[in-house]
């Protein structure tokens, strides 16, 4: 495993999920306690997630991707 850690935005998260930003930002809100990925502020507007968090999280739920 890299030593660096990746982030994905809110938007390539959307989009990864064909889902609207509002619908990942409810989903960041709700779903805490089932591990979906909290939010790191990177500047005065740019929100990520942890990549590796997310992966985690699509494991736990059985929603891997291809």
């Amino acid at each position: 495993m890299s030593s660096e850690q990746a982030f994905i935005t809110i938007g390539e998260t959307a989009k990864r999920y064909k889902k609207s930003k509002r619908t990942i930002w409810t989903w960041i809100s709700r779903l805490k306690d089932e591990g979906f990925p909290q939010p790191t502020r990177v500047g005065i507007r740019a929100v990520v997630l942890d990549f590796e968090e997310l992966l985690q999280w699509e494991r736990k739920r059985g929603s891997v991707r291809s």
